[in-house]
């Protein structure tokens, strides 16, 4: 019988995806959910559920015991404070990665999600590289990169990769969705001008997830996985209202109005006990002028590139949001 694998964060967007292309595949899913009862996207999928989380060291070792692969999805994209980002981000990684080296040492491959925030912005004018310094302009990249190295530091004892994603957005998507829903009420938004941006679909992620877990490369391996075509943000916002068959107004927002802006969310959220995705660390993101990253390493290394059209996949986001009433 072939041992299954391990997937942290399936509840969550990018995770439910991995989970799906997984089972596609025929593989048996294992996951760690915090809550069975409530396993929102896994629900109906044939996976086996372990119950716990990643301070949990008893569930963590039963969650690695025995599978042949660890997917580490899990971590928060929003937080009211830097303790929250690295107690997720960071510490989270290195727990799972211990108990993965502890009780499951003969691992076939530690995949790490990491994200395009933890290099940092593009800069001298050409795409980041996977060789290039690390520079995080918020406290989610440097959790992440936090994250990055602790699970880096076990490459004695674990064949760890990592991958760094862009913007990523799909069916199931909650936060780019807000997108979606400002053009369909005709509004555009621009924050910033002359952003340039690296993006993947979530299906094309999980594949090239897939496929660098499958590598045989040296342990520490880090990889960009976005599509291979960059675009302006009024690009993007066009090629959205496009998607939904709609006329839209692109209303411009300069940096500091988009600071202004966030630290007003940030306060909203505090008094509803509810981080957003939209903060002063988003906010820093924004700001910067290219999130542009160098994607010919996976294509060499991995044989994968994520070649979905934009258009498409706007399109079959679109499809699925208005399907479940979303839009």
């Amino acid at each position: 019988m072939t041992a299954p694998v391990l997937v942290t964060g399936g509840t969550g967007f990018v995770g439910s995806h991995l989970v799906e292309a997984l089972l596609a595949r025929g593989t048996a899913v294992r996951c760690l959910v915090r809550n069975p009862a409530d396993p929102k996207w896994l629900k109906e999928l044939p996976v086996e559920l372990v119950p716990g989380t990643l301070e949990d060291e008893p569930a963590l070792e039963r969650a690695v015991a025995g599978v042949s692969t660890v997917y580490h999805v899990a971590g928060v994209t929003k937080s009211f404070s830097r303790e929250g980002y690295f107690q997720a981000n960071a510490d989270g990684a290195e727990r799972i990665a211990q108990a993965t080296a502890k009780v499951n040492p003969g691992v076939r491959r530690f995949l790490l999600v990491s994200s395009l925030a933890a290099s940092g912005p593009a800069r001298e004018g050409r795409p980041i590289r996977e060789d290039d310094p690390c520079r995080p302009v918020s406290v989610y990249g440097e959790s992440k990169l936090a994250g990055e190295e602790k699970v880096r530091a076990l490459a004695n004892r674990l064949p760890v990769t990592i991958v760094r994603p862009p913007i990523v957005f799909g069916p199931k998507d909650a936060d780019f969705f807000q997108v979606f829903k400002a053009v369909s009420r005709h509004i555009r938004p621009h924050l910033g001008f002359g952003k340039t941006l690296s993006w993947v679909y979530a299906p094309d992620l999980a594949d090239g997830i897939i496929a660098a877990a499958a590598a045989d490369r040296p342990a520490g391996a880090t990889y960009y996985l976005a599509s291979p075509l960059a675009m302006t943000a009024e690009e993007l916002g066009q090629a959205v209202a496009r998607s939904l068959g709609v006329w839209s107004v692109p209303v411009r927002v300069p940096d500091t109005v988009t600071a202004a802006l966030a630290w007003c969310f940030e306060a909203g959220g505090k008094l509803l006990g509810k981080p957003g995705i939209f903060n002063p660390e988003k906010a820093r993101e924004i700001a910067q002028k290219s999130w542009v990253c160098d994607v010919s390493r996976a294509r060499a290394e991995l044989g994968h590139e994520c070649a979905t059209p934009l258009d498409r996949a706007l399109g079959e986001s679109v499809e699925w949001y208005r399907k479940r009433g979303w839009l």
